[in-house]
């Protein structure tokens, strides 16, 4: 009866050694299967991420393009401003720096007329 019981007791403690591992493999599967799909999405991040590096990466570079265009813009339009502004001054900006500017311009453009030019007298002499 001893063997019995032992044998009895033996194949209990295989039936429930085999259940654990059986048990255990299941355990394992469901993990392995968890940790591919987490590897999965993983991937699919990693693969969104690179995208928008690279976009923001392209944004950057367009973005200094841009900003060098309109810097160059603006320093081109300033050259322009400065220059058409210098060369439509008039009498009355000029009044707000010197009082007595209209005199000193009347008093320029008359001695301008008032200057002899004997180059000119002499073509004009030819011209009769």
């Amino acid at each position: 009866m001893r063997n019995e019981e032992f044998l009895g007791q033996y194949n209990v403690n295989l039936t429930q050694q085999v259940a654990m591992g059986s048990q255990l493999r299941l355990r394992f599967e469901q993990e392995a299967k968890l940790l591919r799909k987490s590897v999965a999405q993983m991937a699919r991040r990693d693969k969104r991420i690179q995208a928008q590096e690279l976009e923001i990466k392209n944004l950057e570079a367009f973005a200094d393009v841009v900003s060098a265009r309109v810097a160059k813009g603006m320093s081109k339009g300033l050259k322009h401003g400065v220059e058409h502004g210098q060369a439509q001054l008039k009498v009355e900006s000029i009044e707000a720096y010197d009082l007595e500017a209209e005199a000193k311009f009347v008093a320029a453009l008359q001695s301008l007329k008032d200057l002899k030019y004997p180059l000119l007298d002499q073509l004009e002499g030819l011209k009769d």
